[in-house]
């Protein structure tokens, strides 16, 4: 990637009562809650730098961003 790393941004969809937290860099994002703590926790737990467990799921759940696997009901 050759631009400018953005910072996350937090979203709360009205029409469906959800939050996420997605990074405009990588497209990165959490799965969607009612509960912004929750939202937010998701994101702090899945971007802990050096914790092989955290690393594996992060890219698990990049991979499946990107697959396209995580529609939106």
């Amino acid at each position: 990637m050759h631009r400018k790393p953005g910072k996350p941004e937090l979203r709360y969809a009205a029409n469906r009562k959800e939050y996420i937290i997605w990074c405009p860099t990588c497209d990165y994002r959490t799965h969607p809650d009612t509960n912004r703590q929750s939202v937010i926790t998701e994101w702090y737990l899945s971007n802990q730098p050096g914790n092989k467990h955290i690393e594996d799921m992060w890219l698990k759940r990049y991979l499946e961003i990107k697959e396209g696997a995580t529609a939106v009901a």
